[in-house]
């Protein structure tokens, strides 16, 4: 890989792995299958910038493949709804007035 594609890779997986750790749950209804594809894709993310890191070419094709296989069962388990997977943020009332 080159320079540019391991910084992409870095890039990605950090602000990810970092918007889950600071996701604001307060508020929020618990859902267990949620949780745990959040935890998965936290531990994923993490793994994946350090591989990168460390120069392990052998452990990110691994992580990059369960990463997909992560995401297609997101897919699978919201029967092909991605509003499901990915909820838009609705605005609120004072958004709706400016």
């Amino acid at each position: 890989m080159t320079n540019l594609q391991n910084n992409a890779i870095i890039a990605l997986s950090l602000a990810a792995a970092i918007s889950l750790l600071l996701f604001d749950s307060r508020h929020k209804t618990h859902k267990p299958i949620s949780a745990l594809i959040a935890w998965l894709l936290f531990i994923q993310m993490s793994a994946i910038f350090l591989s990168v890191l460390a120069k392990s070419q052998a452990l990110l094709n691994w992580l990059l493949i369960a990463n997909l296989a992560l995401q297609t069962g997101s897919i699978l388990y919201a029967r092909g709804n991605v509003s499901r997977i990915y909820h838009p943020k609705k605005a609120t009332h004072e958004q709706q007035q400016l």
